[in-house]
């Protein structure tokens, strides 16, 4: 009899053996009836006292594996039949929000010009775990007498609010911010909250795949809305919620325009609609004078403002927010407690408080925005230099990527993707935004590469080309 119990990393020794002896007897390696080896001799090969085997056998004849007859030993008293042929597997009828569900998409490896990486080199880490320390000791995150509600962690959405205040110009209340687990989640449950199957529901296209896919899965309509010049074309249909990403539109770098806003504000009111405003990454602006949200000119509570920190701080930290007109904040609470009965990552929560509270969250926001800047005008100044001849390149508003239209012939475009590729400075494939027929584009995200990396890259470019 072979045991290999992992006792190397366990303080009570008796209960990994009891584990492995437990799996053995259940995988039929014994016959019922059958003799064990004894204590002894289990305890010599192990390694363990004696009396260390003798309660893990303790423990099996508590659950009635195993049979202890001083006179005989320990003997198997279940019977596990494992030769006979398993049954077939039941047929599960799934739902059809389930089935609707979008297929996983297959792993593949980051390309160098990936969106969503950050400058993590640059992250005030020592802050940050100042924070961690600092929010444990004021708001006692130890105690179990911490108050936790769907809401969110009340002092991070009061820190919240002055931030938008500040930042973005907006009227917000902490009662009126819910904390969500990143943008996305908050866009789903206001999908299941406000769509039925009789519904339609406008999205950009191209834009983010996660978006429509929550809309389809709730059954309802999903519209693609194409994007110009002046942002996501305003719907001429009749639908029940709009998601947009008004100050940097992903993955084009738009900024909507002014009169563009004005009319899907108008469009909302008409309809009796919802609009989400999908802020994830504006923080990052290159403009003089950054582009403001929607939700500073609406008038009639249509708006529902989504930000994140994950692009903000680093992407593990998997924290979003969302401030809601007062006619949905109790159903979107109701919801997000039949996910989360308590806020999610709390521990993060505290120490996002703390953060913001000592002034390092605005003093990272303007930091990370002169570097950003200066990646962004690095890379689109190389790009336009070595491809402007074959792509269609403008600056993004704001956001950590840059969209770039192809001008020549789809056999070019393959032909240069496929160089880029076998150079190893792949760009970000751009054919999961598009709902429909996939227009030639790139997209390069800048955010993770310095200036020698960049430089780097163009070298490659420029040898591609010949």
């Amino acid at each position: 009899m072979r045991l290999n119990p992992d006792i190397q990393h366990s303080r009570d020794k008796a209960r990994p053996i009891f584990e492995e002896l437990r799996r053995q007897i259940l995988a039929g390696r014994f016959k019922q009836g059958e003799k064990l080896p004894g204590s002894r001799a289990m305890a010599s090969e192990i390694g363990v006292a004696r009396g260390t085997v003798n309660m893990a056998l303790a423990m099996l004849a508590a659950e009635g594996l195993v049979s202890i007859h001083p006179a005989s030993g320990i003997r198997v008293a279940v019977a596990v039949e494992n030769n006979k042929a398993p049954a077939s597997a039941a047929k599960v009828r799934f739902s059809r929000w389930a089935q609707r569900l979008p297929a996983n998409l297959p792993r593949s490896e980051t390309p160098f010009f990936a969106t969503g990486r950050l400058a993590d080199e640059f992250f005030p880490e020592r802050a940050w775990l100042h924070a961690v320390k600092a929010g444990r000791r004021t708001y006692g995150i130890l105690s179990s007498d911490t108050e936790q509600t769907a809401a969110g962690f009340l002092p991070l959405r009061k820190m919240i609010a002055a931030h938008l205040s500040f930042s973005r110009g907006l009227t917000a209340r902490a009662e009126n911010i819910a904390i969500v687990n990143g943008s996305m989640q908050a866009i789903t449950l206001i999908t299941q909250l406000l769509l039925d199957h009789k519904d339609a529901a406008a999205f950009e296209n191209p834009g983010f795949h996660g978006i429509r896919s929550a809309i389809r899965a709730t059954g309802a309509e999903a519209l693609a809305q194409d994007v110009d010049s002046e942002g996501m074309v305003t719907p001429r249909r009749k639908s029940k919620l709009v998601v947009v990403t008004p100050a940097s539109q992903f993955p084009t770098g738009i900024t909507m325009s002014h009169a563009r806003r004005v009319e899907l504000l108008d469009y909302a009111r008409r309809h009796n609609a919802f609009i989400v405003e999908d802020e994830y990454d504006s923080e990052f602006s290159r403009l003089a004078n950054a582009p403001q949200p929607l939700k500073l000119i609406d008038r009639d509570e249509r708006v529902i403002y989504v930000g994140s920190f994950s692009r903000t701080m680093f992407a593990s930290l998997r924290l979003g927010y969302c401030l809601l007109p007062d006619a949905l904040m109790d159903a979107f609470l109701r919801a997000r407690q039949l996910y989360d009965s308590v806020p999610p990552a709390f521990a993060d929560q505290v120490a996002m408080a703390a953060f913001m509270q000592a002034g390092h969250y605005r003093r990272h926001i303007k930091r990370m925005n002169k570097i950003y800047r200066e990646r962004h005008d690095l890379l689109l100044g190389g790009l336009m230099a070595q491809l402007g001849d074959r792509f269609d390149f403008s600056p993004s508003a704001a956001g950590l990527s840059l969209y770039a239209r192809w001008k020549k012939s789809p056999k070019e475009f393959a032909s240069l993707k496929d160089g880029f590729i076998s150079a190893g400075i792949a760009w970000q494939d751009v054919s999961r935004y598009f709902a429909g027929e996939v227009q030639a584009a790139a997209l390069f995200g800048f955010s993770h590469l310095d200036a020698e990396k960049i430089a780097a890259a163009l070298r490659k470019m420029r040898a591609i080309r010949g």
